[in-house]
């Protein structure tokens, strides 16, 4: 399993924008235009999407895997066996 280094995340301002990437298209989705003339409907929209189980399970693994490493170790391929 590979190490976390979480302080060196939160130092990362790429870290928060992923974060900001992988809300923005659930509020996006949820949202209708009529939900942006106004504090109080945006604010309600934010409510009605933390009440939400699937939105917020979806948000939730999604901010799971931005915590997770891309970088991977590479695995050698082993030597081909050669035929005769």
């Amino acid at each position: 399993m590979f190490k976390i280094d979480i302080k060196n995340r939160f130092k990362n301002p790429n870290f928060y924008l992923r974060i900001v990437i992988i809300a923005l298209p659930t509020l996006i989705a949820y949202m209708s235009a009529n939900d942006l003339t106004s504090w109080e409907s945006v604010g309600n929209s934010l409510l009605a999407i933390l009440s939400n189980p699937l939105l917020l399970a979806t948000t939730l693994v999604a901010i799971y895997h931005s915590f997770t490493s891309t970088i991977n170790k590479v695995v050698e391929e082993e030597e081909q066996p050669t035929i005769e």
